[in-house]
This record gives C-alpha cells, sequence and structure tokens, in this order.
C-alpha cells in the first residue's frame, strides 16, 4: 500500500483508514446489500472519497478522473488508525439516526423490513 498510486477498495474500515492516513487516493466500491459499507462510504463522502455504486459504462470514466486528479488532502487531525476508525463508526451511528437515511446513502441499499430507522 506504501508504494501504491491509489485504492479501490470496498466500504470496511481497515483498509479506508490505512489509506487516509498514508494519504492516499481512496475509491469505494461498497458491497451491495452491506449496510454497513454503505454507511461507511457515506460518511467518507465527507472528505469527497468517491463511491463507486455499480459498474457501468462510466466507471471507466470516472476511475480515469480519480485516477488523475490531484492528490487528496483529508485535513485531518488523527494520528492513528483506531482514530480514524472511531470517526467512521460515529458518522455511520449518526446515519443511522436520519429519517431519510435511504436517500443519503444510496437507493440500491434495501434496508431489512425489521429495521425501523429514527
Amino acid at each position: 500500500m506504501i508504494d501504491c498510486h491509489g485504492i479501490i477498495t470496498g466500504g470496511g474500515f481497515e483498509t479506508p483508514a490505512e489509506a487516509m492516513f498514508m494519504g492516499k487516493r481512496l475509491m469505494i466500491f461498497p458491497i451491495r446489500g452491506q449496510y454497513e459499507q454503505w454507511c461507511n462510504a457515506a460518511a467518507m463522502a465527507e472528505w469527497n472519497i468517491p463511491t463507486l455504486s455499480e459498474l457501468n459504462t462510466r466507471t471507466g470514466v470516472n476511475i480515469h478522473r480519480w485516477y488523475y486528479q490531484d492528490a487528496p488532502s483529508y485535513n485531518h487531525t488523527f494520528s492513528t488508525n483506531e482514530q480514524i476508525i472511531g470517526w467512521m463508526m460515529d458518522k455511520s451511528r449518526n446515519l443511522l439516526h436520519k429519517e431519510n437515511i435511504q436517500n443519503s446513502i444510496t437507493e440500491n441499499l434495501q434496508l431489512p423490513t425489521s429495521l425501523k430507522v429514527g
């Protein structure tokens, strides 16, 4: 990871946290149906980290633009991966309490019928 130009990864915690800590370009491709990965992607969007919601005819263009953009500046004051993960978890928890969570994350996400937001 140290020598890479950028990282395209799922929406988990560890790889995005390490990439952000190292100041690497980062693109998130959350796994469909994995609610927590979409929450993480929504939290990381606050730092303008792009999310791929599906592979389509624009994917190559989006990756090309991402690859050649200026180096990221996450403007964080974190000194450990644990702090980044904690921040992401807090943001994810906050999203759980929004009434319009499906609109704020993705229309592709299917929430379990037993989940009540609010």
